[in-house]
């Protein structure tokens, strides 16, 4: 039997650890106690869900008296317990005071020399007595405030339960006993799952029922602002965000300000990235940018095109390009690239001349120039820091991250790896490993993202990758995935914190006007493309499935770059800095629109022989069979050639719904139209316009005579002269002879014949026939037969459908 020891005069707190008596899943519901007859008495009992206190009084000199306790649990049972209590010395008379109205009991103690004292009732404070938090984003989690829980009375404090109201929540690392005099912290933070005015409370139950100790209030909204939750980024509306960003170089070199402004507005660059479907912009600078009044080169803008920079410092043509990027809704991270202008990764963010001080001192005043903007996100603290240890590293990036939340508290802090870790070395920025064993912890939570950089043939030689006649790694190009994972993956996959991907691209195969085929290692370095976009789209093994969470976000990034004069990969538009490289765009697809690739990580190796299945289709690549399901490729090409949220067209007996299974389609009445197929002779099967001809025969014209009237042109005949004949004499003397060309007979004359004239040889006569026209008029005869003529066409009637998913 246990065995306690007390002085006659002083009380003795009694305490049972019931764990070990009561199944996990129990507790204690109701606790009595009882002496045996004797001067020892029971003067206070509490007790929580397994724990029991009995607070002992009196006794006598040399005394022993047996305590039984029994109590009740939430399973029904009855357990009892007893223990012995010695006592020596003398014992005080006791005086029980009974109150009326509230169940409350004083005990005190009687002793020659002073007067009853009351027993005290346990007691705590906290404070403050209330809290107000910060504008929060809606499922955001705010910062962190404390409160201090303190046990100001002169028993222990028993916790029961704390419990709080409204949209905060506590953690504590108090014992379930509080001691007098201790005191432990209370963490509180505010998180709204929607926006409005909140307030709640704290209330906390030390064996009386609970009482509220303090009060909150928060205010919530929807904003642009943007934290982190696990492996994820996430928006003030408190949706899963992925940045899908591109590098624009420059402003770290010697002119100061991003490249490409000589040949273009830096709006129309800007509205391009947008069009291409980027929604942020990673803006490398150099130290140097922040000199005051520092110029730009002659040469280095064409202020035709960009007249709003005439007269600009560096740093204001940096500031109008971000103004224009917030304006148009794209995110900003600005890189500290390099210490000194110039070209390439310095290694590290500190030296003999940039020391940390200054370092610092700089992002502060960044931050505070642009912590005002919406979609400046935050602050990529040096590029590629090489020649530094990850210890190192992270401990600069620490110092750095808080001193800028204290101008910009908002602002995502962007950490890249280092060169080596241990001796193992990988690409300069993408070395993460460290971050497994020492992660970067800032004052301000949900605020680190780890930016890897991440290269394939383009850029060098490494060990994992594949090149143009050399013997290709064991398991290529499997091998990738255990690759990223060691590196920087198993942040993600581990949900320590989100990735972004700061810098990767290459040529693949491409020159600067767009031709495909000319750079080496084009069809491996797609290869490395192509399975890297599966992993940043949770595909962490190949294996054609995502692994992460169905409404989770893949892995961020940022691609290098869209400046064409990037020696090592080239750009995202040609030489020109306007024509897009088409190709590469499309090798984007995968991450840029969430394009599936299930019809090619769906491949697995089969022999001839073992197709046996009438939905397997038999491929072959690089000396491999694949088997391929004919169903899955068939539904990949529908959802390809019919994407949702289109309106399509079928013919009016198509019901789309029941001809492709797993997809929904809405009918829009109304709205059909006509579409010709074909000629008559089946050509032009399908094709847009078109045009029909015919021979029209005689006999297809109608059977009518047409009346003709008309003057026929008037014409001017001339002068004709006869033919040269007509030789004759005349008889004379027949009758009676005339004067002259009168009807006078000549004077003696007779009638009679007189005789013969001589004869007149051949000649010929001139004569004048003028200007003459004929009047015409008549009818024709029947123009044809009246047959009639056949021209075929086929036409279909489509009706509107519009895919819902």
């Amino acid at each position: 039997m246990e065995r306690q020891i007390k002085r006659a005069e002083n009380t003795h707190a009694w305490a049972f650890d019931a764990t070990t008596w009561i199944d996990p899943k129990e507790r204690i519901t109701a606790c009595d106690a009882k002496t045996e007859n004797g001067p020892l008495t029971i003067t206070n009992l509490q007790f929580t869900d397994a724990a029991i206190v009995i607070w002992l009084a009196g006794g006598g000199d040399d005394i022993r008296q047996v305590v039984n306790v029994e109590f009740l649990t939430s399973g029904g049972r009855r357990l009892q317990y007893r223990f012995a209590c010695y006592t020596f010395g003398t014992a005080p008379t006791i005086v029980r005071v009974e109150l009326l109205g509230p169940p409350v009991v004083l005990v005190g103690f009687t002793h020659p020399d002073k007067p009853p004292e009351p027993v005290e009732l346990p007691e705590i404070t906290v404070t403050p007595s209330s809290l107000t938090f910060p504008l929060t984003g809606v499922r955001q989690v705010s910062d962190p405030q404390t409160l201090t829980m303190e046990n100001t009375g002169e028993v222990p404090v028993f916790l029961r339960a704390i419990t709080m109201a409204g949209p905060f929540h506590q953690k504590n690392g108090s014992e379930e006993i509080l001691q007098p005099g201790d005191s432990y912290p209370i963490s509180v933070t505010f998180s709204p799952q929607v926006a409005g005015d909140f307030t709640g409370s704290i209330s906390i139950d030390i064996n009386d029922g609970g009482k509220q100790y303090a009060t909150f209030s928060g205010t919530a909204e929807i904003g642009t602002r943007i934290t982190t939750s696990g492996n994820q980024l996430i928006t003030g509306a408190g949706e899963n965000f992925r940045l899908r960003s591109i590098n624009w170089f420059g402003a770290e070199t010697d002119i100061y300000v991003p490249h490409g402004l000589w040949a273009r507005s830096y709006t129309a660059i800007i509205d391009q990235i947008k069009a291409m479907g980027f929604n942020s912009i990673r803006l490398p600078l150099s130290g140097d940018l922040l000199t005051a009044g520092r110029g730009v080169p002659a040469g280095s803008i064409n202020y035709d095109l960009n007249p709003a920079l005439v007269g600009k410092t560096a740093f204001e043509v940096l500031s109008a390009i971000i103004t224009y990027c917030d304006e148009k809704e794209i995110y900003v991270i600005l890189d500290h690239h390099r210490r000194a202008a110039g070209n390439g990764a310095d290694g590290s963010p500190v030296s003999d001349t940039y020391p940390l001080a200054t370092w610092i001192t700089n992002w502060q005043s960044l931050a505070q120039a642009f912590s005002g903007l919406q979609y400046v996100l935050g602050a990529d603290l040096h590029n590629e820091p090489y020649s530094l240890s990850w210890p190192v590293w992270a401990g600069y990036a620490e110092q750095c991250g808080n001193a800028i939340h204290h101008v910009a508290p908002h602002w995502l802090i962007f950490v890249e790896g280092v060169g080596s870790v241990d001796g193992d070395s990988y690409w300069w920025g993408g070395q993460l490993a460290g971050v497994a064993t020492r992660p970067v912890r800032l004052n301000q939570a949900n605020r680190v993202v780890y930016s890897p950089h991440e290269y394939g043939q383009s850029v060098g030689q490494q060990s994992w990758l594949a090149y143009d006649g050399q013997a290709t790694p064991a398991n290529w190009p499997m091998n990738l995935y255990a690759v990223w994972r060691k590196y920087w993956g198993f942040i993600v996959e581990n949900n320590v914190a989100p990735v972004w991907i700061g810098e990767f691209g290459g040529k693949f195969g491409t020159n600067g006007t767009g031709d495909l085929g000319i750079a080496p290692h084009a069809e491996y370095e797609s290869q490395w493309l192509y399975h890297l976009e599966l992993y940043m789209n949770g595909d962490f093994d190949g294996d054609g499935d995502k692994d992460l969470p169905a409404a989770s976000e893949g892995i961020s990034f940022c691609y290098w770059a869209f400046n064409p004069n990037s020696g090592d990969t080239g750009g995202i538009v040609q030489d020109d800095w306007t024509a897009p490289q088409a190709f590469k765009l499309r090798l984007l697809d995968p991450i840029m629109a969430g394009v599936p690739l299930d019809y090619l990580t769906s491949l697995d190796p089969i022999s001839a022989s073992e197709v046996v299945d009438a939905d397997l289709m038999l491929v072959n690549h690089n000396g491999t069979d694949y088997s391929l399901r004919v169903s899955e490729l068939t539904t990949l090409q529908r959802n390809k050639l019919y994407e949702p949220g289109v309106v399509h067209w079928f013919a009016t007996n198509v019901n789309p719904n029941a001809k492709y299974s797993g997809q929904t389609w809405i009918l829009v009445p109304g709205l059909e139209k006509t579409v010709r197929l074909a000629k008559a002779d089946g050509s032009d099967l399908l094709a847009t316009g078109g045009a029909d001809t015919a021979t029209i025969a005689k006999a297809n014209l109608p059977q009518v005579a047409l009346s003709v009237s008309g003057t026929a042109e008037t014409k001017d005949l001339g002068t004709r002269t006869t033919s040269n004949t007509g030789a004759h004499s005349h008889s004379w003397g027949t009758g009676i002879q005339k004067q002259g060309g009168s009807d006078q007979a000549v004077a003696g004359s007779a009638q009679g014949g007189y005789g013969q004239t001589s004869t007149d040889g051949n000649h010929e006569h001139s004569v004048a026939l003028g200007l003459h026209d004929h009047a015409v008029s008549g009818q024709t005869e029947n123009m044809g037969s009246g047959q009639s003529l056949g021209i075929k066409n086929a036409y279909v009637v489509l009706a509107a459908w519009y895919r819902v998913s």
